[in-house]
């Protein structure tokens, strides 16, 4: 996620880089209601007004900030893509569809979604 998110390979995030990564997963309407600046500040721990690999990794196994209602809120969402509060197998594959794990996860092999799904 680091790697996809640092759009100018210079091994740090900007507060640029991180809205328009999030705003291809969230949908631009709800990225652009996040205050990136506040995000940026909670996450840089050293200052330095960019987010390094170590950073991102400490917030990533940050259980108060990744396990937040809200954030599991947008997490779920990201997911039920029709928005009626459950996550169909359809809906797995829509988010991981192109996706680094494309191999491992092809859409004709129903036992590895099922799997998936149980």
């Amino acid at each position: 996620m680091f790697l996809r998110l640092d759009s100018s390979n210079d091994g740090f995030l900007t507060k640029d880089e991180l809205r328009e990564g999030m705003g291809q997963v969230l949908g631009i309407m709800r990225a652009g209601s996040q205050d990136w600046d506040d995000l940026v500040h909670q996450l840089d721990t050293n200052h330095d007004n960019k987010i390094d690999y170590g950073e991102f990794i400490t917030a990533a196994v940050n259980r108060s900030r990744l396990l937040s209602e809200e954030n599991l809120r947008i997490a779920f969402d990201m997911f039920d893509k029709d928005g009626n509060g459950s996550i169909s197998k359809d809906e797995l594959r829509a988010v991981f569809h192109g996706a680094v794990c494309q191999t491992a996860l092809e859409d004709d092999d129903e036992a590895i979604w099922d799997e998936i799904m149980s």
